[in-house]
């Protein structure tokens, strides 16, 4: 450490200290500012093609040595359009002092740590340190001219300490970038596991949502399923313990989703990092050449950023979700803290985990009507007499058994990419009348017979249940609105065929029915189904009975 003596001893105690990368930064710009006297800008994360940003405070407003060094350092993202002279450092890094009188230090990556590169081929910019000298600084001859405020020694010093940062930064760097692929590597460790565990799609969906999350850092993070001009949060994860600006998830379906929707469509981005502030919406940054996979664009879409400003988030990533090249939806990734500096393989992996829950949902997506036969067989081979999920008197299926099949058919991951099904709504007319007349015991009969007539007219793996004392409900899956009529006009027919023999005679019964067919646009779950096929009932009642209707 030859090259800082003579320098200010906390300059050299800051490129000593391998704290983590973040205080070594922040450190080293305070040190900087108080050594020099200087407003001093620390740009960082110039060797990766996303993320850049920028480490600055103004001559002055830093803290003394006892006082805490990094509470005045602000962080900022780095301009989407870069000043000239940045640009013509991308390209040649060299010291230089710009006619503004700002003192430009570059730091190049060492071979050491590219070994692959050409031995001539020129260093790649990875740090570059910005100092301006004010004219009152004592540091400075007064009212010196911008060209003369910075001497031969400061130059020097300054050279040797910024390629000291340099060898720093690349350990603490490499180090960084070891543990984050070990920490990928074992996410999409974790990931395959729910894929291949015996968890329900919901719950393995939303654990992989979990798991990006907190894997990339950020505070929330959530799926949008887009669809027929309407958008769903199927999953929402957030940050544990931590004092977060209050949101409810359902303000996410009023984010304007379908510019977004175009921009992977039709420009065929692999993800969209949204700055809150930024007038502009861009991926990645406009002085990176474009690749295959990480196109650039550039959207000017202020709704979007006004809604961000409205959860009080910094920033937004987005990435895609294509089922089979359909486009699906969005994960979207939330945070509230400074622009937090995704770096390309973390945006890759995240590609990757959107492909894994893609996997989940096409899975979902082919195999419900399998397991919706499977249960129904289950259900049905179940012990007839005392089984809670079976009606003791009708040996129907339960209500209970019903809740469970609408909780199924309303999980998040299948909702939207089921096949449509239908809900057939019964009820006997005039049923109380029968009751009163005849006795509660003919009431039974007549309602066994009912379920009887239901089991030889319906298919063997179709499920009915009943509902509540004359109410019954029949579920068909994969079915059109037509078929469903077809078959709730069945039921009624049979129904009304023939009177229901008793012990006080035969006794004359007709069923009213009313039928709702699974609206995504419009049924927020299976219950939401079941409601409207009960309002078709109502209004089949009222239409005069012993009727079919469909809302």
């Amino acid at each position: 450490m030859n090259a800082l003596k003579g320098a200010d001893p906390s300059v050299s105690q800051t490129m000593l200290d391998l704290d983590p990368m973040e205080q070594l930064l922040q450190q080293t710009v305070v040190a900087i500012a108080t050594t020099y006297q200087a407003d001093c800008a620390l740009w960082v994360g110039l060797e990766e093609p996303l993320g850049q940003r920028i480490y600055s405070i103004r001559a002055g407003q830093h803290h003394s040595a006892e006082q805490n060094q990094t509470a005045r350092v602000e962080i900022a993202a780095a301009p989407v359009v870069l000043p000239a002279w940045m640009v013509e450092q991308r390209r040649s890094p060299h010291l230089t002092q710009l006619d503004s009188g700002d003192l430009v230090v570059p730091v190049v990556w060492s071979l050491l740590f590219h070994p692959s590169s050409p031995p001539n081929a020129p260093g790649m910019l990875q740090l570059l340190l910005q100092l301006q000298r004010p004219e009152h600084s004592t540091a400075a001859p007064t009212a010196a001219p911008a060209s003369n405020r910075w001497s031969t020694d400061d130059v020097t010093a300054l050279t040797a300490q910024s390629q000291e940062l340099g060898l720093l930064y690349s350990a603490l760097y490499c180090h960084q970038r070891l543990h984050q692929s070990r920490q990928q590597i074992a996410l999409l460790g974790r990931v395959a596991q729910l894929l291949n565990s015996s968890l329900e799609t919901d719950a393995v969906v939303e654990q992989i949502i979990a798991e990006l999350g907190q894997s990339l850092g950020c505070d929330r993070c959530f799926l949008i399923r887009l669809r027929e001009q309407q958008a769903n949060v199927m999953s929402y994860w957030e940050v544990p313990d931590q004092d977060l600006p209050p949101t409810n998830p359902d303000v996410l379906e009023q984010v304007p989703w379908r510019a977004v929707e175009e921009a992977f469509v039709q420009e065929g981005v692999s993800y969209l990092q949204v700055p809150a502030v930024t007038p502009g919406l861009v991926t990645p940054g406009l002085d990176v050449e474009p690749t295959a996979d990480l196109p650039v664009i550039d959207l000017e879409i202020d709704s979007l950023h006004a809604c961000l400003n409205n959860l009080e988030a910094t920033s937004a990533l987005i990435i895609p979700v294509f089922i089979q090249a359909e486009f699906f939806g969005v994960i979207g990734l939330l945070s509230y803290q400074p622009l937090p500096a995704y770096r390309l393989e973390e945006l890759q992996t995240a590609r990757q985990i959107a492909d894994h829950l893609a996997i989940a949902l096409t899975n979902a997506q082919h195999h419900p009507q399998l397991w919706q036969r499977h249960d129904a067989l289950r259900l049905r081979n179940l012990p007839l007499q005392g089984h809670p999920l079976r009606d003791e008197l009708t040996q129907l299926l339960n209500r209970e058994a019903l809740d469970r099949e609408l909780e199924h058919l309303s999980s998040r991951a299948l909702w939207t990419v089921q096949p449509p099904f239908s809900i057939i709504f019964c009820d006997l007319d005039y049923f109380k009348l029968i009751n009163d007349t005849h006795g509660y015991q003919t009431g039974d009969i007549i309602l066994q017979n009912l379920a009887q007539r239901f089991q030889k007219h319906l298919r063997q793996e179709t499920p009915a249940y009943r509902y509540d004392g004359e109410e019954f409900v029949v579920l068909l899956a994969e079915t059109t609105v037509s078929h469903a009529l077809d078959v709730a006009e069945r039921l009624r027919l049979a129904i009304h065929a023939s009177p229901v023999e008793t012990s006080s005679g035969p006794i004359a019964v007709t069923a009213s029915f009313g039928i709702a067919h699974q609206d995504p646009s419009r049924d927020r779950d299976a219950y939401s189904v079941l409601h409207r096929a009960e309002q078709a009932l109502r209004d089949a009642k009222c239409q005069g009975r012993d009727c079919v209707n469909v809302l």
